[in-house]
Order: C-alpha cells, then sequence, then structure tokens
C-alpha cells in the first residue's frame, strides 16, 4: 500500500494541520507505512483550490499511489483513488462569527461535498465526530474517531539546571502561568487576562504573536493586559525545540478556550507533567478527562479561584502532574499512525 498525502500544510509545522502532517508521516513511515508527500503549500486563495481540486489528483496519478488522503478539510471533489480526509474540525459552522464571507462559505461547501465522497472520514475527537453528523450531515458509518498524539520528545525531563538557564536567558520568573493557542475570539485570551489580574501576583507567559492590528475575529487583549502591567511577558512564537523547556518551566498551563477539535496544547502540557486548569468545552474536556482542573467556560470567577488554588498548592499540582503524565501516555503517535493505517486498509476495501 502506497499512500499519497497531500502536503498543503507540510510546510507550515508551526499550524495545527502541518503538526498533524509531519507528525503523522513520520509515524507512518515507523509502521512500514508508504507515504508519498505530494506537494506543498500551494500560496494564496486561488492556487489553493486549484491544488486541491486539480493539482493534487494530477500528483497522485505521476506518483501511482493507491490511496489519497488529504489531512484536512481540503478533498478533491473527484479523486483518482479512494480518498481519506481528516476533519480537524467545523468551527466555521458551529460558532456563527467564524462562517466567513460568501467566496470561504462556497469553499466549505464545495469541500463538504467532497467529503461525502471519501471512503473514510477522520476526526480527532467524538466532539468533532458529533460536529459532523450535526451540521454537515456526513455519512456516519464513515466517519473514525482517531485523537492525535503529543510528541514524546515533549515528555523527556529537561535538568533543573538547563530550565534555570532557560529562564535566565528568556527573562522568565520561578513562577508563572503559561498560555500558548492563539488569539482569535473562541480562545478566550481577554477572559484569562481579567482571571489573572484576580487571582494573584503572578507572571502571566504568553506564547506566540497576536495580531498588530484589529481583525474580525480577533479581540482587544492589550486593554486587559494593561491591568497586570509588567506581569504580562510577552514571548512571540516559540519554536517546537522550545517548547519543552516552556512547558517544564511553568507553574501551571491555562487553556480556556471554549472551543477546539481536539486540543492538542492541553495534551502537550500534561506530556510535560505540568498542572493545567482549562474550560470544560467541547473536545477538550474529552482530551483532558479527570487530569485538569475544568472550569466552566467564560466564567472569570471560578477560572481566577482555578489558578489561585492551584498556584498555591504544590499537593494538588502533584496529584495533576502525574495524572497528566499518566492520561497523556493514551494518546501517542504511534496508536494514531496504526489507526490510520487501518483505516487505510478499510477505505481501500471499500
Amino acid at each position: 500500500m502506497n499512500v499519497g498525502l497531500s502536503g498543503e500544510f507540510f510546510g507550515r509545522p508551526w499550524t495545527g494541520t502541518g503538526q498533524y502532517s509531519v507528525r503523522l508521516v513520520e509515524s507512518l513511515k515507523k509502521t512500514g507505512t508508504a507515504v508519498t508527500v505530494l506537494g506543498g503549500g500551494s500560496g494564496n486563495f486561488l492556487s489553493k483550490v486549484h491544488w486541491e481540486h486539480i493539482g493534487v489528483v494530477l500528483a497522485a496519478r505521476a506518483a501511482g499511489v493507491d490511496l489519497l488522503h488529504v489531512p484536512y478539510l481540503g478533498p478533491p471533489i473527484h479523486s483518482p483513488r479512494p480518498l481519506v480526509v481528516t476533519v480537524h474540525d467545523l468551527i466555521m459552522l458551529a460558532l456563527p462569527g467564524y462562517r466567513g464571507p460568501l467566496p470561504y462559505r462556497l469553499y466549505i461547501h464545495l469541500a463538504l461535498a467532497a467529503a461525502r465522497r471519501a471512503a473514510v472520514i477522520l476526526a480527532d475527537s467524538e466532539w468533532t465526530r458529533r460536529d459532523l453528523e450535526r451540521y454537515a450531515a456526513l455519512p456516519p458509518d464513515r466517519i473514525e474517531v482517531i485523537p492525535l498524539g503529543h510528541d514524546e520528545r515533549l515528555a523527556q525531563p529537561v535538568p533543573a539546571a538547563e530550565l534555570v538557564a532557560y529562564r535566565t536567558a528568556r527573562g522568565l520568573p520561578d513562577r508563572f502561568v503559561l498560555y500558548l493557542g492563539g488569539f482569535d475570539a473562541r480562545k478566550n485570551v481577554p477572559l484569562l487576562l481579567r482571571a489573572a489580574a484576580a487571582a494573584g501576583d503572578w507572571a502571566l507567559v504568553i506564547a506566540g504573536d497576536p495580531p498588530a492590528t484589529r481583525l474580525p475575529l480577533y479581540p482587544d487583549i492589550r486593554t486587559p493586559a494593561a491591568a497586570l502591567g509588567r506581569r504580562v511577558i510577552w514571548l512571540g512564537r516559540v519554536t517546537e525545540e522550545e517548547k519543552r523547556h516552556l512547558y517544564q518551566s511553568a507553574t501551571v498551563f491555562c487553556y480556556p478556550s471554549r472551543y477546539e477539535g481536539f486540543g492538542l496544547p492541553v495534551l502537550e502540557a500534561m506530556a510535560c507533567g505540568t498542572p493545567v486548569v482549562c474550560a470544560n468545552a467541547t473536545s477538550v474536556a474529552e482530551v483532558a478527562g479527570e487530569a485538569c482542573e475544568l472550569v466552566p467556560p467564560d466564567d472569570e470567577a471560578r477560572l481566577a479561584a482555578a489558578l489561585q488554588r492551584l498556584m498555591l498548592d504544590e499537593e494538588r499540582r502533584a496529584v495533576l502532574r502525574e495524572r497528566g503524565r499518566e492520561r497523556a501516555r493514551l494518546f501517542t503517535w504511534d496508536r494514531t499512525a496504526r489507526a490510520t493505517a487501518a483505516a487505510y486498509a478499510r477505505a481501500l476495501g471499500r
């Protein structure tokens, strides 16, 4: 079996789909599955659509693959080979504010029509599976849930002296709350900033680059950040290599997102042994299980109380560290790859 995987996001590992594409290919090859990455990033919107419906089809034919896997919601309307498509989430249908202008809505309509022709549709979580049935009317018998994995290198303990050197180089205090995961509206970063201001005198470290200008789906985070003053530390974009040091340096990781298709940062933090506070919403709770402090989404007071309690309670942090590591062991890329290879076999059988 030779699988052709669309490489549209392969060169963008900082995105969720990029991470999924890269890690899946690495892990599939370890299982003995032959994978050919087809093409690369296609540039602007029109060239992306051309690639998805024409370019990838021609590339699959030229490569002589047995099966085509598109690792995001962008499959071709006609595929020369049995088709597998991964759908990470349906934010654009579940949340009205994310539906976008008419060209984007037409693009999603076409993508869903193409997905209905797939032999197998992979969903990252039970929540996404339910959304696929609820919003897109995709055939339930062809939807399979295969959770993501975490990079097991993250779980390798960093020596204490090395963590001290890292914090010094990055200007980080000994104790801080960490946020990593984007800045669009569903991520609830303004809520986190307000809760952190009420939770105590600890620093809040924010990884990533918020937009320099106001955009429709990106709320103002500078105003609530002003209430914390110098307690907010902006790191900018961090590399995959840096994540291990950052997670393991944090006292608590907080992820208040109100909608996710999976919630990979929560899994990464647990794998690193970092205690987690997150919203009890959508797939995040599914990933977290009982290994995190879950608070109702949009409840600022409960979030502040959870952060304060966890920052002060070393015994509780120790419990969550152990539970988190144990929970994370259930989500590995090896397990994801083996389940995906089995889905490929079923797709070929259909």
